[in-house]
């Protein structure tokens, strides 16, 4: 999209996409951590404790994937908008990080590295959930079970991608 829309094009319908994850995000209990590119980090559970923060995660990544199929749907972009999402959960550090003129809160560790090693491996619309967050939830949403070689890791790493709204028999909510 960067080839066929001028810098401020681009600036504007990604601030507008953005902004629309962002109220779908918020509405699940997340908060934004970050913007990187073209990309969002969301949390649930951070800096806040969220119950059932696995939950409202794929919730939110099902919602995400159909705010911005209707966001698309919407708008006359030069190229197709599609997502990709890594859901992935574990013990984080939390806290500022950065140097001594600037820092930001995040998160970090393996289940935030392994989170986006999942996304990275998710093809356009798709939703991929580590082992740990797929216990979690399990009998709540409908999976697809695989394994992925992923950089980083030695041996392949169990993966679940969610089943797309028309292949889910129904969606969890929280209680």
């Amino acid at each position: 999209m960067s080839r066929q829309l001028d810098p401020e094009e681009l600036k504007d319908a990604m601030n507008a996409c953005f902004r629309t994850i962002e109220r779908v995000i918020v509405e699940h209990g997340g908060t934004i951590d970050k913007f990187i590119g073209d990309c969002v980090m969301a949390l649930f559970g951070a800096p806040i404790a969220l119950e059932h923060a696995p939950q409202h995660a794929i919730n939110a990544a099902i919602s995400i994937r159909a705010a911005v199929d209707a966001f698309e749907g919407n708008r006359r972009l030069p190229v197709s908008l599609r997502v990709h999402i890594g859901v992935n959960t574990g013990l984080v550090a939390a806290g500022a990080v950065g140097g001594d003129g600037r820092s930001d809160y995040t998160v970090m560790g393996e289940a935030v590295n392994l989170a986006s090693r999942l996304q990275s491996a998710a093809k356009d619309g798709q939703i991929f959930v580590g082992e740990t967050t797929y216990k979690a939830v399990s009998g709540e949403f409908q999976f697809r079970p695989m394994s992925l070689t992923i950089k980083g890791y030695n041996e392949p790493v169990p993966a679940y991608e969610v089943l797309s709204t028309e292949e889910q028999r129904y969606r969890a909510r929280p209680s």
